[in-house]
C-alpha cells in the first residue's frame, strides 16, 4: 500500500509506477 502512496508522489513528477519500485530499492 505504501506503494501506492509514493506513486502519487512521482505521478506529480510524471513518474511511473514501475520508478517508485526502484526507488524504495533504492533508498
Amino acid at each position: 500500500m505504501a506503494s501506492i502512496q509514493r506513486t502519487s508522489s512521482l505521478g506529480s513528477k510524471g513518474g511511473d509506477p514501475r520508478d517508485v519500485v526502484i526507488d524504495e530499492r533504492k533508498s
